[in-house]
């Protein structure tokens, strides 16, 4: 019980605590199920984002080990499927995540993993949402302030991902109700008002004041200097891109490879092209190995930075295929500043505004259904 309160406390030396914590217990019963996928889990998040992953191998024995002693308990299930998460298999991790809510179907655990899921690892913005409405149902009468907070924060950000502006803000200002230091709602409504008002100045200036309130978000870093590159402020953006580069280099992260593109764009309008040609190798690598619906905007975008204007319209024409597109590939997909050739030509604007009906007639189908179950 130590150890996984020092895991649900986070960071890494509570982390790196629990896990002797669990060995202990596991050197008192080798058969301890629990134990052995709690140490699974502390592995797991002792590696999440990092580009070095020491703990994967220990990761997936501890797992091994409680699927082994007890394969229905719904947290040797949740490590199974961490270890195939940590590992980027994300179809192999699934069935595992699916199998573990089967057998605790009221675990907000377990339900928040899967909603995070399909926001980051395999994102569907209609599987986010149905998970982010079982964790409020499952969450309604905990008493916990902080994961109330926290549970109107995923269905804000699910809302938002959707198109539903005006109900995203309204969960993500309860959810600050609930607990007012909850500074991840804070970060997303700063993008919710751009949504509704389209301030791009208002938004940078939220982001910059959440900055200064912890200076180790180096995810903020990342997304003022987006800012700045669409307001068309590049020395801006260029100073918080290399503030945040250097964090992400000095750290090992694995993380904002899908920005390269961008980051690449700034680095070249500072006269930096040897670098700024780094940052597009990396961001066609990234693109490569993407498993999600994105892969294919992904491809188009870079085809468009190296002038193939031919392999740019054929991936585009493949994205308007997809479905449950997050609303902030429709905000910002027209946005940037410094559009190539092909960005500017009739022919990509038209796949565009094929991509933009196509989110809204989705959005619409949603909406009779959410209202027609009494959620909106």
């Amino acid at each position: 019980m130590k150890g996984v309160d020092l895991l649900k406390k986070g960071g890494d030396a509570n982390l790196k605590n629990s896990l002797l914590l669990f060995d202990e217990a596991i050197s008192k019963d080798n058969t301890f199920a629990l134990a052995y996928a709690c140490a699974g889990m502390a592995c797991y998040y002792l590696d999440l984002y990092k580009a070095e992953r020491p703990h994967i191998n220990l990761l997936g024995t501890y797992a091994d080990k409680a699927v082994l002693h007890d394969s229905k308990l719904a947290e040797s299930l949740m490590a199974k499927g961490m270890y195939y998460l940590i590992r980027k298999e994300y179809k192999e991790a699934l069935p595992y995540l699916e199998r573990a809510l089967e057998y605790n179907p009221n675990s907000t655990e377990i339900i928040g993993l899967l909603a995070d899921f399909y926001t980051s690892n395999l994102p569907n913005t209609g599987k986010y949402l149905e998970y982010a409405l079982k964790g409020l149902r499952l969450d309604a009468n905990s008493g916990d302030s902080v994961s109330t907070s926290y549970t109107h924060l995923r269905l804000g950000n699910a809302l938002i991902q959707t198109g539903f502006v005006d109900e995203a803000l309204e969960h993500i200002d309860k959810s600050l109700v609930y607990y007012p230091d909850n500074a991840f709602s804070r970060y997303i409504r700063a993008f919710v008002l751009y949504a509704k008002d389209g301030n791009l100045k208002q938004t940078r200036q939220l982001l910059q004041t959440e900055f200064r309130r912890d200076t180790n978000r180096f995810d903020i870093l990342q997304d003022i200097g987006k800012v700045s590159y669409y307001l068309e402020e590049y020395d801006t953006a260029y100073k918080y891109y290399k503030r945040f580069n250097l964090y992400r280099e000095r750290q090992k992260l694995d993380v904002f490879e899908h920005e390269n593109l961008v980051i690449g764009r700034v680095y070249e309008k500072m006269g930096e092209a040897g670098k700024a040609n780094e940052f597009y190798e990396r961001y066609r690598q990234y693109v490569e190995t993407d498993q999600t619906a994105y892969k294919n905007i992904g491809f188009a975008i870079y085809y468009c930075q190296v002038n193939d204007s031919v392999k740019a319209l054929e991936h585009l024409r493949l994205f308007t295929k997809e479905d449950n597109i997050q609303y902030w590939v429709i905000l910002f997909m027209d946005k940037g500043p410094e559009l190539t050739e092909t960005e500017s030509s009739p022919e990509f604007k038209e796949l565009l505004k094929e991509v933009e009906r196509k989110f809204w007639a989705n959005h619409e189908i949603l909406k009779l259904k959410l209202q027609d179950q009494g959620l909106l």
